[in-house]
């Protein structure tokens, strides 16, 4: 049993939040490839002309085979709407936001799009009310694939409102035991931290 390492900035399991940062401000990891598979479609660079977005390596199979099923369930590919965003690109966003995201946009520097992990799927630039049966989905099957939601419990437990949309790989026995005990990370972090598993 390998105890978690919550704090080094390429581990699978860095937790970021508002008080608990990158070491490296630009920090970047290795190993990313563009996010390409039949049944994905990265819909902001398509639209815009831009290079796929990025995701570690490791996470290209589990992420096949979740889209895979999600298109064998719902008959319709599965949008990324983010996946990897640099010091850079998050101080863009984060600079340019418009107010009312305030509690969805993570300062530059404290984002887990920082990470190699995270991805905001389905298509959330539309109304995202019509996609509450693939959210639900979603939420009942990622960690079968070793993906978690990250923020479902609003900004009283994960500092940030809830986003349906926000996966982040955390390989089997994290993700299992998250679902299994309908946990947050955060809440995770803060309550059972202590807890190891075998990576």
């Amino acid at each position: 049993m390998n105890e978690i390492d919550f704090y080094s900035d390429d581990s699978l399991y860095k937790f970021v939040w508002p008080d608990n940062s990158y070491n490296d401000m630009l920090y970047r990891p290795e190993w990313l490839m563009e996010i390409q598979w039949e049944h994905i479609v990265d819909v902001v660079n398509k639209i815009l002309n831009l290079d796929n977005q990025l995701i570690k390596s490791e996470v290209l199979g589990p992420l096949n085979e979740l889209w895979n099923e999600f298109y064998q369930k719902f008959w319709i590919n599965m949008y990324i709407q983010s996946a990897f965003r640099d010091f850079l690109k998050q101080s863009d966003i984060y600079i340019n936001m418009n107010p009312n995201m305030v509690h969805y946009i993570s300062f530059p520097w404290h984002s887990e799009h920082q990470t190699w992990y995270a991805l905001d799927v389905i298509n959330a630039q539309i109304d995202r009310n019509c996609y509450n049966p693939h959210f639900k989905w979603l939420k009942d099957n990622a960690y079968k694939y070793w993906f978690h939601l990250s923020y479902q419990k609003w900004i009283s437990v994960d500092w940030y409102n809830k986003e349906d949309w926000h996966i982040r790989y955390l390989w089997k026995e994290l993700s299992t035991y998250l679902f299994k005990n309908n946990l947050s990370y955060t809440e995770f972090f803060e309550k059972e931290k202590k807890i190891s598993f075998t990576n």
